[in-house]
């Protein structure tokens, strides 16, 4: 006969003594106001909405693309299906319009913006994709919040984005920019490493491979992640949103980085697992062995808030605008080759890398005729 056991759950892995979170600032931030999550059907979206309820909001609203996600997300809050009353918005970020709209209709007093695409690998292939959701979403949700006369926005942002060599932690990066340099509410961005048990990571690939008996991929033996868990991040999230000034950039402070292989084999002996096969197969592209939460040349101070630190406002460099219209504008084309060489312009990292893996002929062909991506909504000039 065999016994059930049950399996590791993301904060077993992590140490036990994590300090407690939730302060009077928050409460008073949320309650009694009226709130919009974008990405809230997502992993770190759906935290922060969990998060929100118990703070008594005036109204919470959800905002998403993925409507069967959505629609799972209102079964778990109200109980009850999709209804006229539903404070649920199906809206895409990159679509200005549909994006007004649903500001128009929800009428928030705070944002907190969790919309973003998020792996490395997939936006080294898809970075005009990730140019038109992490940085025109970004900027979208911004102007969205100055015209309907949001108080706070809050952007979240990725580990990635110190000192990017990733596409993706490039588009984080000017995501950043984009909050610190436009008019209207108090706007952050906030950095985080690994919230693991969010959907897609590391941690969907572990369980997988161990309870399918295979080898369990790992790019790098010695690859380190800072690493907490959704509802810590969500909740430092909120903080954050109480601390908010106006265009700067705050890093949390995630405790010493966990080396990957430990991880592994940790939840394998949790599990009551043998030791698992493991296969290196290489840092992917973009990836880092160690990443960091703070750029080289940023100082970051304390906050007051444990584990919340904050990078004061920065500068944006000159001819900003222009560089997002020509950004926009060849992600608008569909060329993924421009796409990159402007990113690369911009960030050190990221140029050397590219010339370090650049293909022979440097294309990326189309999928069909004409434009694989519509910009939706007006290019600023």
């Amino acid at each position: 006969m065999t016994t059930d056991r049950r399996l590791p759950r993301p904060q077993d892995l992590l140490p036990a003594s994590r300090p407690p979170v939730g302060s009077a600032a928050v409460r008073a931030l949320v309650a009694g106001r009226r709130v919009l999550v974008t990405g809230a059907a997502g992993s770190v979206g759906a935290a922060l909405v969990r998060r929100l309820t118990g703070l008594a909001p005036a109204a919470l609203h959800l905002l998403d693309v993925d409507e069967g996600r959505l629609h799972a997300q209102q079964l778990e809050l109200t109980g009850r299906g999709f209804t006229r009353s539903s404070q649920v918005l199906l809206a895409d970020v990159r679509d200005a319009r549909a994006l007004d709209a649903a500001f128009a209709r929800a009428a928030p007093d705070l944002v907190l913006h969790a919309a973003a695409l998020k792996h490395v690998a997939l936006l080294e292939t898809f970075g005009c994709v990730g140019v038109m959701t992490n940085v025109w979403g970004t900027q979208n949700v911004v102007r969205a919040a100055h015209r309907h006369g949001v108080e706070r926005v809050v952007h979240v942002s990725s580990d990635k984005a110190a000192d990017p060599t990733s596409v993706l932690g490039a588009t984080q990066r000017l995501a950043e920019l984009v909050v610190r340099g436009e008019d209207g509410p108090r706007a952050a961005s906030v950095r985080f490493g690994t919230a693991l048990g969010s959907r897609g990571s590391f941690w969907d690939t572990l369980v997988h491979q161990t309870a399918a008996g295979l080898p369990v991929t790992v790019t790098d033996p010695d690859a380190t992640r800072s690493l907490m868990t959704l509802d810590e991040a969500a909740a430092l999230v909120l903080e954050v949103a109480a601390l908010a000034h106006g265009g700067e950039t705050y890093v949390l402070d995630m405790g010493e980085r966990v080396r990957v292989l430990d991880l592994v084999h940790r939840y394998a002996a949790l599990a009551g697992l043998p030791a698992p096969r493991v296969t290196v197969t290489g840092l992917l592209p973009g990836e880092k062995q160690h990443e960091t939460l703070v750029a080289e040349g940023e100082r970051h101070r304390p906050t007051g808030v444990d584990r919340v630190l904050r990078c004061p406002p920065v500068t944006r460099p000159p001819g900003f605008d222009r560089v997002l219209s020509d950004l926009y504008a060849a992600a608008d084309d569909a060329d993924e080759p421009r796409v990159r060489r402007l990113l690369g312009e911009q960030f050190a990292g990221l140029r050397a890398r590219l010339d370090d893996d650049r293909a022979p002929d440097g294309h990326v062909p189309r999928s069909g005729p004409g434009p694989a991506l519509r910009v939706l909504g007006p290019v600023p000039a």
